[in-house]
């Protein structure tokens, strides 16, 4: 297995894992998977209540630094990717929105052939297994598990029920034939547990002889020859080590990773490289640009109805509810961040939802170092409803800080950026306000506690959003593909400018797709292996 490599992949990933795993599905081919972090077989990452400690965990999750955000009065906060195998499908809110038919039809409206709905459906049907079955949309035999929550909370009925009152058509399955509705959240799990990519892909591959997977692996440079890829440079245990390649190198870094490496490997825009002094090897000036994100909003107000804080109010109660999970995995442990969900397009004329409102029965507090874990949540019982702005208008950047590749690069954004987001999101409370308001629910406005007080106008609501507005998690577009000599890739998902490398991670997306990102960036990570090795059976190394 030492020496040359048919294909090297960087980044274990919610597409890197799915390309390696596919690419040595065959026997035929060599392939090395590289990843900077370590093992997920942690019980806080198995156990899905426990992400509310795993997203802020240093050892799993990069946090990237952030700009000052002058659209939140310049508040600085950490951005997400998962540092781990399995990368950001190990600590997400495992909701699974695989985005609207619209979302692929203005990719290949836009240039991005074969990325339609009609040509990427058979592909998130290949890489699923739905727990509802099978059907025109949905697969069953795939890798990737996709079950709903067994919290067995009562209210997550009840919360179904205000949405119908308030005017939302019941969906049996938003991922199906209609997206707008209301509908109960479906999440990357199995009986109870988180499933990430790597128990999907990687697992179950590890005893391939021709796949190896080393982990601690932080690549530094992808190497060339005449332009072409022919190897990755990475730091393992202290250690400056190289891998060769003969076929193709595989980039899956994420949207902050995968620019900040291009860049430190000589691609992109030349004045930024020379201002760090790095050897320009193509240019590429979009490189790092087009970073897309989604904006979202919360509200808490305390509810009468059964919530999962109920669990924590006494040490019986929390004992009580670990040892339903550990015996049964049932219960408030199971929960992803969102229980139930609601896409609506708030404006005449759009052609997809611009907000997706998310509700849970539940509420936390921030997470406090040292802090039990049950203390993370209010003893008293609670709905958490969110807003989250589908279409954003903001765009950002992903910027070199140093020489050296191994800082973290800095991403400059601006979530509410504009007043067009401020608008839409102010829309989207409205819409959540009203489904609060319906029976069964019937929450009051003195039932608020975040905001304690609600805004009585426009301006109040806009110094809450710009206060409290957070990210989706959903970093993206950052190495756009594209038809254009300009774009950062082609539709192949290869680099322009450059042989023997592509990309495939959510930085890919010319533009974000309607919701959450893990489905469609392991979508993603299928429809690269298909191109590689459709390349390779035509003999041609590109």
């Amino acid at each position: 297995m030492e020496g040359n490599w048919d294909y090297i992949v960087i980044g274990a990933g919610s597409a890197g894992a799915v390309v390696a795993s596919r690419l040595s599905e065959s026997g035929a081919h060599k392939v090395l998977l590289l990843e900077a972090g370590g093992t997920d077989r942690l019980a806080s990452i198995r156990i899905p209540g426990a992400l509310i400690r795993t997203i802020g965990s240093e050892a799993l999750n990069w946090l990237y630094p952030g700009a000052p955000d002058r659209s939140k009065f310049d508040q600085s906060y950490p951005w997400s990717g998962g540092r781990v195998l399995g990368g950001s499908s190990s600590i997400n809110g495992m909701m699974f929105v695989r985005g609207h038919p619209k979302d692929f039809d203005r990719w290949a409206q836009a240039g991005c052939e074969g990325w339609d709905y009609h040509s990427v459906l058979p592909l998130f049907r290949k890489m699923e297994h739905f727990e509802g079955g099978a059907d025109d949309y949905r697969g069953v035999g795939g890798p990737q598990w996709v079950s709903f929550q067994r919290t067995d909370c009562p209210t997550v009925d009840v919360i179904v029920q205000a949405a119908q009152a308030a005017g939302h058509a019941l969906r049996a399955d938003y991922n199906g034939a209609e997206m707008v509705g209301v509908s109960r959240v479906q999440a990357s799990q199995k009986k109870g547990e988180r499933f990430n990519v790597a128990r999907g892909y990687l697992h179950p591959a590890r005893s391939r002889p021709n796949l190896r997977i080393l982990t601690d692996c932080h690549a530094t440079r992808i190497l060339f020859e005449n332009r072409r890829a022919v190897g990755v440079a990475y730091r393992r245990g202290g250690a400056n080590e190289v891998a060769h390649c003969s076929g193709e190198v595989i980039l899956s870094a994420g949207a902050i990773g995968s620019p900040h490496l291009l860049q430190h490997s000589g691609i992109g825009d030349p004045d930024v490289l020379a201002e760090f002094g790095i050897g320009l090897v193509a240019e590429s000036r979009k490189v790092g640009l087009n970073l897309q994100e989604h904006p979202a909003v919360a509200m808490t107000a305390k509810i009468a109805h059964p919530s999962l804080n109920d669990n924590a109010i006494s040490p019986i109660k929390a004992l009580l509810t670990g040892m339903n999970y550990a015996l049964r995995r049932r219960g408030a442990l199971t929960a992803s961040v969102f229980a139930a969900q609601v896409f609506i397009k708030t404006r005449e004329g759009l052609d997809r939802p611009n907000i997706h409102l998310a509700f849970t029965p539940g509420s936390w507090n921030a997470p406090v170092p040292g802090g039990r874990y049950f203390d993370h949540f209010p003893k008293v019982r609670s709905i958490t409803a969110g807003v989250l702005l589908t279409r954003p208008e903001s765009r950002g950047a992903v910027r070199l800080v140093s020489a050296n590749p191994l800082d973290r690069p800095r991403v400059d954004y601006r979530l509410v950026g504009t007043e067009g987001e401020i608008a839409q999101l102010r829309e989207g409370i409205s819409a959540s306000l009203k489904i609060l308001g319906s029976a069964p629910l019937s929450v009051a406005d003195r039932d608020f506690t975040l905001p304690e007080k609600l805004p009585q106008d426009d301006a109040g609501w806009e110094a809450y959003i710009r206060q409290v507005s957070f990210r989706g998690d959903h970093p993206s577009c950052t190495c756009a593909m594209g038809p254009g000599h300009d774009d950062v890739l082609d539709p192949q998902l290869r680099v322009r400018g450059v042989q023997g490398l592509r990309v495939a991670d959510a930085s890919v997306m010319p533009e974000v797709t309607s919701g959450n990102t893990n489905a469609p960036t392991i979508m993603i990570g299928e429809k690269a292996a298909d191109l590689i090795l459709r390349s390779a059976r035509e003999g041609g190394r590109t």
